[in-house]
Formats: structure tokens, C-alpha cells, sequence
């Protein structure tokens, strides 16, 4: 399962936490996702993490999941697709691999048929992303309600 090659480069995009993924775009926050698993595996024991894909945007993320002092919240976008019938070709199988020891490699590997993900074309706030590392930096991360979405709408609390 686990595959690789020398010749495959990380063509990801990270973010420090899934709000700052958020805030790079604003179709992110009003788009429909659905779910690709949520228990996608580094190595045998390693970190969890959840994928999902963006239906507005059609990013292929996953974030992590754990202690925040661990890296919890980290945010990395894959690759693209433009429909949910894309995703399904490049990811089939996925549901049996999901759980499995090393599976995030597997899926990285099949996210690499999808085309590159694409930084967001608008301007950024300190410290939600950085285009020269490709990478959220900075800053402190905000957990954003659906109510907080609307102008007006007080702002999240630190938490």
C-alpha cells in the first residue's frame, strides 16, 4: 500500500488550522463537503486525520486530528477536482483503505491524479497563508460558528 517514488514531489498547500483554511477563500465557508473518511493514517501508529472535499472550490483537504500541541487543526490540500464523479474515479476504493496503517500515503498518492490545488487568488491576512512557503503561518487561529459567518455576527471566541 504504501508507495514511494523519488520522483514524486509535494505539490500540497498547508495551512496552520482548518480557520485559516477558511478565511484564504471565502467559497470555502458557504460550500456544501462531503466527507472521504475520517480516520486516514500516517504510518502504523501515527497521527489521524479527516479528509473531505470542497464542493465550491473542489479542494481535496485533510486535517489533522488530536492535541493541538501536537499539530491538531493542520490543514492540507491535496488536489483538486471538478466534480464529485472525478474525485470518486481517482479515490475508488477508498472506504477499504481508510483505517488501514499508512492509508494517508495511499490516499496522497491518488490525490495525485487530480490537478494541483491552486493557492487562493485573493489578499490574505496576516498570518492565514503565505504563498512564498505555500503555508499558513502566524497569527492566532479563531474557531468560527455558522451564526459568526454573517456581517454583523459577533465575532468566536478564543478557545
Amino acid at each position: 500500500m504504501a508507495i514511494r517514488s523519488s520522483t514524486h514531489t509535494d505539490r500540497s498547500i498547508r495551512y496552520q488550522s482548518l480557520s485559516n483554511f477558511y478565511s484564504a477563500d471565502s467559497r470555502r465557508r458557504a460550500s456544501d463537503e462531503h466527507d472521504v473518511g475520517l480516520w486516514w493514517r500516517v504510518g502504523a501508529y501515527g497521527p489521524l486525520y479527516r479528509a473531505a472535499w470542497v464542493l465550491d472550490t473542489g479542494e481535496l483537504y485533510v486535517v489533522r486530528l488530536g492535541p493541538l500541541q501536537e499539530g491538531k487543526g493542520e490543514v492540507i490540500v491535496l488536489g483538486r477536482a471538478n466534480s464529485r464523479g472525478e474525485l470518486e474515479g481517482a479515490l475508488d476504493g477508498w472506504q477499504s483503505v481508510c483505517a488501514q496503517p499508512d492509508s494517508l500515503t495511499w490516499l496522497r498518492h491518488r490525490a495525485a491524479k487530480l490537478a494541483a490545488p491552486v493557492p487562493p487568488a485573493r489578499a490574505f491576512a496576516p498570518g492565514s497563508f503565505s504563498h512564498r512557503h505555500g503555508r499558513a503561518v502566524g497569527g492566532r487561529t479563531q474557531l468560527r460558528r455558522p451564526d459568526a459567518r454573517r456581517a454583523g455576527a459577533p465575532r468566536p471566541q478564543n478557545i
